[in-house]
């Protein structure tokens, strides 16, 4: 799922994380060019966006088996999302909440 290596255009498809000597780059590459880039000064901030990653699939997926009719399907992922995060730390965990709660503020539930 991530290369730790560096990526740019004409790379294979994927994410890529690596230090430039800099900063901390968090690359997307798709067909042959770079869709996305962000720069972090703090491992922290890098570290954190690779576990958004991977913690969002795996609470996507139980979403997905876990659905509920009649429910806004971000009830289900956003409980999951949390729930693994608070394995990850307070910090992260509340950094992920503030998030949920932002969103939520501007696209509340709609059950």
């Amino acid at each position: 799922m991530f290369n730790f290596k560096v990526g740019g255009d004409n790379s294979p498809e994927g994410t890529y994380v690596y230090s430039d000597g800099k900063y901390y780059q968090y690359v997307f590459s798709e067909k042959g060019k770079i869709r996305s880039r962000r720069s972090f000064q703090e491992v922290d901030e890098v570290l954190y966006c690779i576990l958004e990653d991977v913690i969002f699939n795996k609470a996507l997926e139980y979403a997905t088996k876990n659905r509920e009719p009649g429910k806004d399907f971000r009830r289900v992922l956003f409980y999951k999302e949390l729930e693994i995060w608070s394995k990850c730390g307070n910090i992260y965990y509340e950094k992920k909440k503030e998030d949920i709660e932002k969103t939520l503020k501007e696209n509340p539930f709609k059950d």
